[in-house]
């Protein structure tokens, strides 16, 4: 995955001849920071600023949806042929998808900034192979009345950014139009963590089962002002480094999820390991969430061949079945 998105960044970068460009690029990147920070409505308003997003956004979110979807399919051994891509922006959701479901034929996207999606419609031009149909809608999610069956619908970095009064119908339009999973990523932040619960809980009212993260339908166990969330480290392009005026040729892009599925079977499994695991001289410590509720459990080497099995787990890691 890692070649397919480097390779991808530096092909874009080539095309857009970005060595052209470094100090207007760096203006847009400063824009957007100063509207993040303000707490304005995050809308990339030119087309700089979109070009931006892809060189500094786009290879963590991308990576994100690419490890959640990737849980999905270890739980769910078959392929899917079709997605809806909610809040599509550049593509990623499609583009995600069709690494870890190479059978994918067709993908709906929908993004409300036309711009966007002319810069999607360039990235996968390069990306993907002829073998999926992308179909591009432009307009708004929230005033859309009904979305056609889909085997697969993925809402990333996306749901969070509705308004208190309008999501609630929006999710349960977006359950009714999968055929088998449907998948939200949002920050890894406790606000994006919040809004995320609200959604599992109307979700499961609405006949979801819960494939991911958690290993159960109740509440979430964690205390209060504690939020369960995960990361995937991202490398840097030289550009990337320089628009952000960063030394590490990496980041860690922190997200939060839930896969809902339609058939239970796919749902079960021992438990989740929610934090990195801690390990010492002879043993390791994991905090797990199981349907019992939030556990720290310790195995040491007297444990023999489950303190081995338990060495190879991460953060984010399924219990083993034992």
């Amino acid at each position: 995955m890692d070649g397919f998105l480097e390779e991808t960044m530096h092909t874009m970068e080539d095309r857009w001849f970005f060595e052209k460009k470094h100090a207007s690029l760096m203006q847009a990147f400063q824009r957007i920071s100063l509207r993040y920070r303000s707490g304005e409505e995050q809308v990339l308003r030119t087309q700089e600023e979109r070009q931006v997003y892809i060189f500094t956004r786009f290879p963590g979110t991308f990576s994100a949806v690419s490890y959640v979807l990737g849980q999905l399919r270890c739980k769910n051994k078959s392929d899917m042929s079709s997605m809806l891509d909610v809040g599509a922006g550049p593509g990623t959701g499609t583009l995600a998808a069709k690494q870890i479901f190479p059978a994918l034929r067709y993908s709906t996207l929908l993004e409300r900034d036309c711009a966007f999606a002319e810069i999607g419609k360039e990235l996968a031009e390069y990306a993907l192979d002829q073998t999926l149909a992308m179909h591009w809608q432009i307009g708004d999610v929230e005033k859309m009345p009904s979305h056609a069956l889909h085997d697969l619908v993925v809402a990333s970095y996306s749901l969070g950014e509705l308004a208190e009064n309008s999501w609630e119908k929006v999710v349960i339009r977006l359950w009714r139009a999968t055929n088998r999973a449907f998948v939200i990523v949002e920050p890894g932040t406790p606000r994006g963590y919040h809004r995320l619960m609200q959604m599992r809980q109307v979700l499961i009212q609405q006949g979801a089962y819960i494939a991911g993260p958690c290993p159960h339908q109740k509440e979430c166990p964690l205390a209060k002002g504690d939020w369960c969330h995960f990361s995937v480290r991202v490398s840097r392009t030289s550009l990337h480094r320089k628009l952000k005026l960063a030394e590490l040729g990496y980041e860690d892009e922190k997200f939060c999820y839930i896969i809902c599925i339609k058939d239970s079977t796919d749902s079960a499994f021992l438990g989740k390991v929610i934090r990195h695991p801690k390990k010492g001289k002879g043993y390791i410590k994991i905090v797990t969430c199981r349907e019992q509720g939030i556990q720290e459990e310790t195995y040491s080497k007297k444990d023999a061949g489950l303190y081995q099995m338990m060495k190879q787990l991460e953060w984010g890691s399924d219990l083993p079945i034992i």
